[in-house]
């Protein structure tokens, strides 16, 4: 009969570890663990120089596919078009050069001379001050620019000379670049179809009543046949003039032998009555 203070009795016929087994245990999950935070910084460390070295490539490759650009400078007091001009052409760079969306906002306002530069310079420290997020963006920093630069009708002015807009003294192609940048700076994108419907209604009425029935793809089918019209119109109205002005002046060469034949004429009668009367004497004074 077994002794129950036995310490093997406590738990029947299971096996009791001591108190060495148990440190043995937790010193060797401690190794372990310490191993395997070793092997997470070692992972740790090699993904930041690898993040670290692609990103110095990257901007190294950046800074030199970027080639340097010169922007055409900007001192604010001007009209509304030369700013209009100016924004375009800025446009047509970043567009070109491949600007990054983070460096045009700085790369313009490098641009900035004079009353435009303290006007930004105001501009950004009121930002500031109201804990309002700064300008990052090129499209914040146009909208910016044409609240500041542009009149509060300058819009309704636009679309006001787009429904007005007819061709007159200009040419086909003039009229056509007039109407594409006023459709542009309108901000208005329509359908082709609508686009020739209003190419073709300010067109001068001797071309379109030419060829509007012919047939056509798209506006510059319709517009190089509006040219070759125009160049026909040109010619035939040159050739009227010139038949015009020769028949006048034939006229006045008519005119001027006419009364020219007409003098002489009278010099002749006015001979003709000097000899016979002449003759006349001369017999009276035989007969005498």
């Amino acid at each position: 009969m077994s002794d129950p203070s036995h310490p093997s009795s406590v738990h029947g016929h299971g096996k009791s570890s001591s108190p060495i087994d148990i440190t043995a245990t937790l010193q060797n999950h401690d190794l372990q663990l310490q191993e395997i935070k070793t092997l997470l910084h070692q992972l740790v460390l090699a993904r930041d120089q690898k993040s670290h070295r692609s990103h110095s490539h990257h901007r190294g490759s950046s800074l030199h596919k970027e080639p340097k650009i010169s922007l055409p400078s900007f001192y604010g007091m001007t009209s509304t078009y030369d700013y209009l001009n100016w924004e375009m052409k800025i446009e047509q760079i970043f567009y070109c050069h491949h600007v990054d969306h983070e460096r045009r906002v700085v790369s313009a306002t490098f641009s900035f001379h004079d009353g435009v530069m303290h006007w930004w310079t105001a501009y950004s420290r009121d930002l500031l001050i109201h804990r309002y997020p700064p300008i990052n963006f090129w499209n914040e920093l146009r909208s910016a620019l044409r609240k500041r630069y542009l009149p509060y009708f300058y819009d309704r002015e636009i679309i006001n000379q787009l429904h007005r807009l007819n061709q007159k003294e200009l040419s086909v192609d003039q009229y056509r670049q007039k109407m594409e940048l006023l459709l542009l700076r309108a901000g208005i994108r329509e359908e082709p179809r609508l686009t020739i419907a209003r190419f073709l209604n300010g067109l001068s009425f001797a071309i379109r009543g030419r060829v509007e029935l012919l047939t056509y793809h798209d506006l510059n089918d319709l517009v190089q046949i509006c040219i070759r019209e125009e160049d026909q119109l040109q010619c035939k109205s040159s050739f009227q003039k010139n038949s015009s002005s020769l028949s006048k002046s034939l006229s006045k060469d008519v005119v001027g032998s006419s009364r020219r034949f007409s003098k002489e004429g009278d010099v002749l009668k006015h001979l003709d009555k000097s000899v016979l009367l002449s003759s006349s004497k001369d017999g009276d004074d035989s007969i005498r």
